[in-house]
């Protein structure tokens, strides 16, 4: 069973069972980022997917920057709810968001949240250094609202970018539902942003609960019950991507 494939099957569990086909999956993590065209069980179709970091990679690598724990999708979530008003406006790239593919790259997004801490730690420090006899550059702490803010914008950068391309391939290929799987699948705000922007346009959006969105056991089984067919388990092969 592939591991991804089980991930869309976090929202067959349940009550949530009578999901209805065709519908574009979102599967977002820490190591893939995919959209999935599947018109019933067991007949899907890759459509697209990230040209670098995936999604919760990205998240990972900007958490770390601004100093934050690991896994760094619920860090930044919760550090972008404490944002308050301030004199500094953070405005950061959506990558790929209008390009005429599915595919997504959020390796750029990352640079950019590293240049804007690097422009703040430069222009913050020029003074200090001016005074110090030591040549080395002088890193200041970011306050925490800086990181607020840079938390916050890159968090909705990641939301645009997913849901503008999930429901714009929802459209093209006329499909009346979108589920959401994977880590990242537990964002509130991608929850509530895609589940808006698909209400206006009659499409219904399922996504895990918290603790079926991280890789589980559950979810496997669901994919092995919709999807059963012998295999001699001493020819199985692994494979990391997800292609069929």
């Amino acid at each position: 069973m592939n591991h991804l494939i089980g991930h869309i099957y976090a929202n067959f569990i349940g009550e949530k069972s009578k999901v209805e086909f065709p519908l574009i999956a979102l599967v977002v993590s820490g190591g893939h980022t995919d959209l999935v065209l599947m018109t019933d069980h067991g007949r899907f179709k890759l459509i697209g997917s990230t040209l670098d970091d995936a999604a919760g990679e990205a998240f990972d690598k900007v958490a770390r920057v601004l100093g934050l724990g690991y896994p760094g999708g619920p860090e930044i979530e919760k550090l972008a709810v404490k944002v308050e008003s301030g004199k500094f406006i953070i405005k950061l790239p959506r990558p790929m968001i209008n390009s005429n593919d599915f595919n997504f790259s959020f390796s750029g997004l990352k640079t950019a949240v590293v240049n804007v801490v690097d422009r703040f730690n430069y222009s913050s420090n020029d003074s200090e250094k001016s005074k110090s006899n030591n040549s080395s550059r002088i890193t200041r702490t970011i306050s925490s609202n800086f990181k607020a803010l840079i938390a916050d914008e890159f968090q909705k950068a990641v939301v645009d970018v997913l849901v503008k391309k999930t429901i714009k391939a929802a459209e093209n290929f006329g499909c009346e539902t979108i589920v959401l799987g994977g880590g990242v699948a537990a964002n509130r705000l991608l929850c509530s942003q895609m589940a808006d922007r698909a209400s206006r346009l009659g499409i219904k959006v399922y996504f895990p609960s918290k603790n079926l969105s991280v890789d589980n056991g559950a979810m496997i089984a669901a994919a092995a019950f919709y999807n059963f067919k012998k295999v001699n388990p001493l020819k199985l092969q692994a494979e990391p991507g997800l292609h069929f």
